[in-house]
Order: structure tokens, then C-alpha cells, then sequence
């Protein structure tokens, strides 16, 4: 069975692209109750201390755990195919930014929690950072076909 691998990046590339979309509604969402409530100052500011340093904490792990998590699911094996290596990075680009969605989300909440868009955008940015360092790149591909491996 023959594998498009261009077609199979392309459509890996289009979800990237939507976890992208998705992050930046949040971001139409901040906005929105930033100026049709101004003042927005949150639905329960006097938690928000708290929460933001967990918030800030948990999406640094997380996006120090991504590294760890693509290279356990791109781990090759002998008895590998080529639609095995294709799905492998499919699955691992839609985890990962699943994972990089998080940060936005947590920082969306921190945002609703405290009324602060600050709150947002510094998750905001770290959730894009990771997209775009993340994103699939058919070259990345090609190698990491080409050699069995994780590109760098």
C-alpha cells in the first residue's frame, strides 16, 4: 500500500493549522470581554494570585514535556513501514499541539479568573512558541523517514 506522504503532511499541516485558529479565537475572546466589558476585571479576582503561579508553572512543564513526549511516540522500531513512520508523526504533531493549546487555555482562564490580559497573552505567546517551533515541516519529515529517526 502506497503512502502519500505529501498529502499526509499537508493534511497533519491543515490540524496544526486549526490548533492555531483555536489559540487565536481564544485571543478574539480576551479582547471581546476586554473592551465590551470595560472595565473587565474578572469573574473571582481575589483567586487569581494562586492560580497564576500553578497556571505558569504547569504550562512550562508542559512545554518542557512535549521534547519527551514526541520522542516517545517517534520512537522507531525495527518492523517500522513508512505509513507507520507517517501516522507516528501525525499523532505526534496532533499531541503536541494539543499540549501547546493548553498553556493558552489555562492562560484564558486566568484572564476570565482575574480580568488581566496580560494573564492571557504571556501564556498566549509561550502556546504559539511552541507551535511554531513544533509545526510540521516536510523536510523534518523527509529525514526523519529517510533515517528511521526523530529529525532535530
Amino acid at each position: 500500500m502506497n503512502v502519500d506522504v505529501k498529502k499526509e503532511h499537508r493534511v497533519t499541516a491543515t490540524v496544526a493549522g486549526a490548533f492555531i485558529g483555536a489559540v487565536l479565537f481564544f485571543a478574539g475572546v480576551v479582547e471581546y470581554f476586554s473592551f465590551a466589558y470595560k472595565p473587565f476585571e474578572g469573574f473571582a479576582p481575589q483567586h487569581v494570585d494562586r492560580l497564576r503561579e500553578i497556571f505558569y508553572i504547569v504550562a512550562v512543564m508542559i512545554l518542557f514535556g512535549i521534547r519527551m513526549t514526541r520522542k516517545a511516540v517517534l520512537k522507531k522500531s525495527p518492523q517500522d513501514t513508512l505509513r507507520t513512520f507517517v501516522s507516528r508523526l501525525r499523532i505526534a504533531t496532533v499531541i503536541t499541539f494539543g499540549l501547546c493549546e493548553i498553556a493558552a487555555g489555562l492562560g484564558l482562564v486566568l484572564f476570565l479568573v482575574g480580568g488581566l490580559p496580560r494573564d492571557f497573552y504571556i501564556l498566549f505567546l509561550l502556546s504559539l512558541l511552541g507551535m511554531v517551533v513544533y509545526f510540521p515541516r516536510y523536510d523534518h519529515w523527509q529525514a526523519w523517514i529517510g533515517r528511521g529517526g526523530m529529525p532535530a
